[in-house]
């Protein structure tokens, strides 16, 4: 039976380790994930407050990375669920009587 131990020093180079991932998502670019934005900039990218982010986030609507104490979003996610949250128009009665008359 081997027994490791822990040192501060590890600690603090995994902390440094998790900083420096947590930073290269503060950089609002990773390579593979596109964009990033955090819940303060997708509020304002969506139009919608703060509290409207943080309650689609706890309800799982919309994904999301947490690292530490930092929550972010992929412009993937942003996209699928903007795709999932789309609105088809309905045919109007104009565009029913413009196949009509294509039709005859």
């Amino acid at each position: 039976m081997t027994i490791d131990i822990i040192t501060k020093n590890d600690i603090l180079s995994l902390e440094e380790k998790i900083n420096l991932i947590a930073e290269s998502f503060k950089s609002n670019e990773i390579k593979g994930l596109g964009k990033v934005y955090n819940t303060k900039e997708l509020a304002v990218k969506l139009r919608v407050s703060t509290k409207t982010i943080n309650n689609w986030r706890d309800a799982r609507i919309i994904e999301f990375v947490k690292i530490q104490n930092t929550i972010l979003y992929t412009e993937k996610a942003v996209s699928d669920f903007m795709a999932s949250h789309t609105i088809k128009r309905k045919n109007t009665i104009a565009m029913r009587i413009k196949a009509l008359n294509e039709e005859q």
